[in-house]
């Protein structure tokens, strides 16, 4: 749960214009533009009251929390504002006061994310002492929620203990309704935490209630266009393909769809996905790969069990969306290594897919440009799907020594020759069959 010191009062006017209105592009999903406002007002800060300053907290917090995972996964940033803030937070409030300890949870964070679990386990101990001392039921049921998060986190490397992670999170419900109720946006974070644990734990049918619950309160916090609203969203529509819930599942998409993009307001599910990528602005970039993702794999799912080609010829609809998206986007990413990667992790899938979906379509038409647009796929992005395999089978074998970077070089160029091969003997079999027609005209 995100804290925020109050703002100095006395400060000019203009100040709190650009906190205002750096606050709203944040919760606007604006994070990159909300970032410069407030290094600005920062800056502004330092000058006026100095570089220990106690109106510098606040401005500290704020941007330890906008690198956050929540929001751009800046852990390394993240880190260093939240530290800076932790300093100051000793000099003026000292060590065993409340205000610290909201810093030593909130920098357990970047911590987790850099996998140092042990020193995020040790900080939020910290935590918890001093607010159990201070008779902070809000702050221990923050660091509750922190502490379920680490085992979250370490269940997504094939570590950690489910059972725990409910249990931290039921028991800082519990604290919330008997202290803070009106705590309505912390609430809907624990119970789609709970809702993750069960998704990390295969159990879509206990996880679908808490991740609903988390996707509506999110829509009528910040309405349909929200970055927040749709990564809540490509989470529940994943659930109801887990459970072959597939009209519920196209649904949501949708609604992600909408959510991602600043203007698209549609309540049908697309017939051109490429035309909706050109006519619409996205809120963040990274989301799309996750949103469209949904789409082809519930597409395929559903391909399989019908037999319908229609719904294999969607799932390729989406798929060329995917590979544009690509195509115009990848200069904007190389100036953010971070965003990159995030891209490619959320890519990785839908690439994966694009492949199986175009040789299929190639099987069941016989047309030599699907299995020429598999070709494409595997041989344009095959560092996005040779590193994203690498980052799979290392987290899912975490504590060892990941598989040889050479090995698996290997064999994706061979998966890229078994195409090559496929298009050659595509290509004889279309000039021999057009060869056979011209004989018997």
């Amino acid at each position: 749960m995100i804290f925020i010191c109050s703002i100095a009062s006395g400060y000019a006017q203009t100040a709190d214009e650009l906190l205002s209105k750096a606050k709203k592009l944040d919760r606007q999903g604006k994070y990159i533009d909300a970032i410069k406002i407030y290094k600005q007002v920062l800056s502004n800060y330092k000058q006026e009251y100095g570089e220990e300053a106690k109106e510098l907290i606040s401005i500290y917090n704020i941007l330890g929390n906008v690198h956050s995972v929540s929001k751009l996964e800046k852990s390394q940033d993240a880190f260093n504002y939240y530290q800076q803030g932790l300093n100051l937070a000793e000099i003026h409030f000292g060590k065993e006061s409340n205000e610290v300890a909201k810093f030593l949870v909130a920098i357990s964070t970047p911590y987790r994310m850099m996998n140092q679990f042990g020193v995020a386990q040790d900080v939020q101990k910290q935590a918890l002492a001093i607010f159990t001392k201070n008779k902070n039921y809000e702050g221990e049921a923050d660091v509750l929620n922190a502490l379920g998060n680490n085992e979250l986190r370490k269940l997504e490397q094939g570590k950690g203990d489910f059972e725990l992670a409910i249990g931290y999170y039921k028991k800082a419900i519990r604290i919330v309704e008997q202290y803070t109720p009106n705590e309505k946006w912390f609430l809907s974070n624990l119970n789609a935490n709970i809702g993750v644990a069960f998704m990390e734990a295969r159990l879509f049918a206990q996880a679908a209630g808490y991740m609903r619950h988390k996707f509506e309160f999110n829509k009528q916090q910040f309405g349909r266009h929200h970055p927040k609203v749709a990564r809540a969203g490509i989470m529940l529509s994943f659930i109801y393909f887990n459970l072959e819930e597939y009209e519920l599942a196209l649904d949501v998409a949708q609604e992600c769809l909408v959510a991602a993009t600043t203007d698209y307001t549609s309540t049908e599910h697309p017939v051109d996905f490429v035309a909706v990528l050109d006519s619409n602005t996205f809120v963040i970039p990274t989301i799309v790969p996750g949103v469209l993702g949904n789409y082809i794999k519930i597409y395929w799912e559903q391909y399989l069990k019908t037999g319908d080609l229609e719904l294999l010829k969607k799932s390729a609809n989406v798929v060329a969306a995917v590979t544009k998206f690509v195509a115009t986007t990848q200069q904007s990413f190389w100036g953010s290594p971070q965003q990159l990667k995030m891209r490619n992790r959320a890519l990785y899938p839908c690439l994966e897919y694009g492949i199986v979906v175009y040789h299929e379509l190639y099987k069941e038409t016989g047309e030599l440009e699907y299995i020429e647009k598999a070709f494409e796929i595997a041989e344009q992005n095959k560092a996005i799907l040779l590193l994203s395999t690498l980052q799979a089978e290392k987290a899912a074998k975490y504590g060892g020594l990941p598989n040889d970077l050479a090995q698996k070089e290997k064999e994706m160029h061979q998966r890229i020759g078994k195409l090559e091969q496929a298009i050659r003997l595509a290509r004889i079999k279309k000039e021999a069959d057009t060869l056979v027609m011209r004989i018997k005209g």
